[in-house]
């Protein structure tokens, strides 16, 4: 690892430089041309997902029940303060409260860890972001994930 990377990853916590996994159950494909829908028991919340790429084909065979794993990268989460929403074309919205807020990083990079439910979830922001949101531990935010941001795998043993 790189000495920037060391630097990182103590900041978080090595484990939360990358995509979390989280498992999951397919609920049912809303429909053929709509996104997978998983529930997600830990978290209690459930995930529009809309497979993308080698991931589409695949998908393809499953059936409601199947155990599968959701990914969800850092930067592919978008935090909104207390219980307000945004709009745009996010399909899944999670209630979570702040956990820690990283140190400042290059390039203005901040790590947030947060809880959904019994699941945790590191999400990167800027700076900026954390004082205008006013981020602190303890905080109750509202988080918006595309569906075509998160992924699925089949569990790896």
């Amino acid at each position: 690892m790189t000495p920037a990377g060391r630097t990182l990853a103590q900041a978080v916590g090595h484990e939360s430089v990358v995509a979390s996994w989280w498992s999951c159950r397919l609920v049912k494909s809303v429909s053929q041309r709509s996104p997978l829908l998983v529930d997600i028991p830990d978290a209690g919340v459930e995930a529009f997902v809309a497979p993308l790429g080698r991931d589409l084909e695949w998908s393809r065979t499953l059936r409601p029940g199947a155990k599968l794993e959701l990914g969800i990268l850092p930067e592919a989460v978008t935090i909104i303060p207390g219980r307000g929403r945004a709009s745009g074309s996010a399909r899944n919205l999670w209630e979570a409260r702040v956990i820690r807020v990283s140190g400042r990083l290059p390039y203005g990079i901040r790590f947030v860890r947060l809880d959904v439910g019994k699941k945790s979830l590191v999400v990167a922001v800027t700076t900026s972001a954390v004082s205008e949101l006013r981020l602190v531990p303890g905080s109750t935010v509202r988080l918006q994930l595309k569906a075509t941001a998160l992924r699925l795998r089949k569990p790896v043993a």
